[in-house]
Protein backbone atom coordinates (compact mmCIF):
# COMPACT_ATOMS: atom_id res chain seq x y z
CA UNK A 1 0.00 0.00 0.00
CA UNK A 2 1.28 3.30 -0.84
CA UNK A 3 1.47 6.32 1.72
CA UNK A 4 -0.68 9.43 1.04
CA UNK A 5 1.00 12.72 -0.18
CA UNK A 6 2.10 14.48 2.83
CA UNK A 7 0.10 17.43 1.46
CA UNK A 8 -3.29 14.91 2.00
CA UNK A 9 -2.10 14.50 5.60
CA UNK A 10 -1.48 18.55 6.12
CA UNK A 11 -5.02 19.01 4.89
CA UNK A 12 -6.73 16.96 7.30
CA UNK A 13 -4.46 17.95 10.11
CA UNK A 14 -5.33 21.60 9.49
CA UNK A 15 -9.15 20.56 9.27
CA UNK A 16 -8.89 18.86 12.79
CA UNK A 17 -7.34 21.92 14.34
CA UNK A 18 -9.80 23.95 13.21
CA UNK A 19 -12.69 21.77 14.81
CA UNK A 20 -13.23 22.50 19.14
CA UNK A 21 -12.12 19.61 21.04
CA UNK A 22 -15.09 20.38 22.92
CA UNK A 23 -17.25 20.11 19.86
CA UNK A 24 -15.46 16.64 19.14
CA UNK A 25 -16.65 15.40 22.68
CA UNK A 26 -20.26 16.66 22.89
CA UNK A 27 -22.18 14.41 20.55
CA UNK A 28 -22.68 11.02 22.32
CA UNK A 29 -23.61 9.34 18.89
CA UNK A 30 -20.92 6.31 18.13
CA UNK A 31 -21.07 7.16 14.26
CA UNK A 32 -20.01 11.28 14.62
CA UNK A 33 -16.12 10.68 14.82
CA UNK A 34 -16.31 8.33 12.06
CA UNK A 35 -18.26 11.26 10.37
CA UNK A 36 -15.88 13.86 11.23
CA UNK A 37 -13.04 11.67 10.06
CA UNK A 38 -14.71 10.85 6.76
CA UNK A 39 -15.66 14.89 6.16
CA UNK A 40 -12.20 15.73 7.10
CA UNK A 41 -11.07 13.48 4.43
CA UNK A 42 -13.40 14.56 1.76
CA UNK A 43 -12.22 18.31 1.73
CA UNK A 44 -8.60 17.33 1.97
CA UNK A 45 -8.84 15.55 -1.38
CA UNK A 46 -11.18 18.23 -2.50
CA UNK A 47 -8.13 20.55 -1.22
CA UNK A 48 -5.50 18.47 -3.18
CA UNK A 49 -7.06 18.00 -6.41
CA UNK A 50 -7.45 21.97 -7.00
CA UNK A 51 -3.53 21.84 -7.51
CA UNK A 52 -4.83 19.63 -10.61
CA UNK A 53 -6.72 22.43 -12.52
CA UNK A 54 -10.83 21.62 -12.87
CA UNK A 55 -11.98 19.13 -9.53
CA UNK A 56 -14.24 16.46 -10.71
CA UNK A 57 -17.10 16.47 -7.55
CA UNK A 58 -19.36 14.59 -8.70
CA UNK A 59 -18.36 10.90 -7.27
CA UNK A 60 -17.74 13.06 -3.34
CA UNK A 61 -21.44 14.59 -4.81
CA UNK A 62 -22.86 11.00 -5.05
CA UNK A 63 -21.96 9.46 -1.94
CA UNK A 64 -22.57 13.23 0.27
CA UNK A 65 -25.48 14.49 -1.09
CA UNK A 66 -28.62 13.16 -2.44
CA UNK A 67 -28.08 11.52 -5.73
CA UNK A 68 -31.78 11.31 -6.77
CA UNK A 69 -31.54 14.69 -8.05
CA UNK A 70 -29.45 13.80 -10.70
CA UNK A 71 -31.25 13.54 -14.16
CA UNK A 72 -31.28 9.09 -15.17
CA UNK A 73 -30.13 9.98 -18.70
CA UNK A 74 -27.92 7.30 -19.95
CA UNK A 75 -25.84 9.98 -20.81
CA UNK A 76 -25.66 11.64 -17.17
CA UNK A 77 -24.63 7.77 -15.80
CA UNK A 78 -21.93 7.58 -18.44
CA UNK A 79 -20.92 10.80 -16.71
CA UNK A 80 -20.76 9.61 -13.61
CA UNK A 81 -19.04 6.04 -14.15
CA UNK A 82 -16.03 7.97 -16.10
CA UNK A 83 -15.75 10.60 -13.22
CA UNK A 84 -15.70 7.75 -10.79
CA UNK A 85 -13.09 5.81 -12.76
CA UNK A 86 -10.84 8.61 -12.84
CA UNK A 87 -10.74 9.06 -9.14
CA UNK A 88 -10.50 5.75 -8.61
CA UNK A 89 -7.62 5.63 -11.01
CA UNK A 90 -6.09 8.67 -9.02
CA UNK A 91 -6.69 6.89 -6.00
CA UNK A 92 -5.33 3.54 -6.94
CA UNK A 93 -2.11 5.33 -8.44
CA UNK A 94 -2.83 3.77 -12.07
CA UNK A 95 -2.49 5.55 -15.00
CA UNK A 96 -5.15 4.56 -18.19
CA UNK A 97 -2.03 3.82 -20.15
CA UNK A 98 -1.38 0.66 -17.53
CA UNK A 99 -4.09 -0.92 -19.13
CA UNK A 100 -5.68 -2.23 -15.71
CA UNK A 101 -9.49 -3.25 -15.97
CA UNK A 102 -11.85 -0.82 -14.08
CA UNK A 103 -14.00 -3.70 -12.28
CA UNK A 104 -10.27 -4.82 -10.82
CA UNK A 105 -9.38 -1.46 -9.51
CA UNK A 106 -12.86 -0.96 -8.32
CA UNK A 107 -13.04 -4.82 -6.67
CA UNK A 108 -9.52 -3.23 -5.00
CA UNK A 109 -11.23 -0.34 -3.37
CA UNK A 110 -14.41 -2.22 -2.39
CA UNK A 111 -16.21 0.37 -4.38
CA UNK A 112 -19.71 -0.55 -6.25
CA UNK A 113 -20.99 0.75 -9.36
CA UNK A 114 -21.77 4.34 -9.16
CA UNK A 115 -24.98 3.54 -11.70
CA UNK A 116 -25.91 0.59 -8.48
CA UNK A 117 -25.15 3.48 -5.91
CA UNK A 118 -27.57 5.92 -7.69
CA UNK A 119 -30.74 3.42 -7.93
CA UNK A 120 -30.28 2.27 -4.74
CA UNK A 121 -30.42 5.63 -3.53
CA UNK A 122 -33.58 6.34 -5.62
CA UNK A 123 -34.76 3.34 -4.27
CA UNK A 124 -34.24 4.77 -0.71
CA UNK A 125 -36.02 7.74 -1.24
CA UNK A 126 -39.17 6.31 -2.62
CA UNK A 127 -39.49 4.10 -0.07
CA UNK A 128 -39.22 6.57 2.33
CA UNK A 129 -41.61 9.14 0.60
CA UNK A 130 -44.06 6.21 0.50
CA UNK A 131 -43.58 5.80 4.01
CA UNK A 132 -44.62 9.08 4.72
CA UNK A 133 -47.93 10.28 6.43
CA UNK A 134 -50.29 10.82 3.82
CA UNK A 135 -51.25 14.65 5.07
CA UNK A 136 -46.94 14.90 4.31
CA UNK A 137 -45.90 17.99 1.69
CA UNK A 138 -43.77 15.60 -0.33
CA UNK A 139 -46.08 12.92 -0.28
CA UNK A 140 -48.68 15.13 -1.75
CA UNK A 141 -46.11 16.58 -4.32
CA UNK A 142 -46.07 12.88 -5.23
CA UNK A 143 -49.47 12.12 -5.73
CA UNK A 144 -50.36 15.31 -6.91
CA UNK A 145 -52.72 15.23 -10.58
CA UNK A 146 -52.54 18.60 -12.50
CA UNK A 147 -55.69 19.23 -14.08
CA UNK A 148 -56.50 20.05 -17.72
CA UNK A 149 -54.53 19.56 -20.84
CA UNK A 150 -51.27 20.89 -21.63
CA UNK A 151 -50.95 23.91 -23.50
CA UNK A 152 -49.55 23.28 -27.31
CA UNK A 153 -46.08 24.77 -28.44
CA UNK A 154 -43.32 26.10 -25.68
CA UNK A 155 -44.17 28.29 -22.85
CA UNK A 156 -44.63 32.48 -22.86
CA UNK A 157 -41.63 34.24 -21.67
CA UNK A 158 -42.40 36.01 -18.87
Amino acid sequence: MTEPPNTLKLNMRATYFKINPSTLNECPHPAYHSLIFVLAFFHAVVQERRKYGKVSLVFIHTLLAESWKVPVRKENVVALQRAEMRMVRWMCGVKLKDRLPSNELSERLGIDDIALVLQQNRLRWYGHVLRKDDDDGVKKCMEYEVEGPRPRGRPKRT
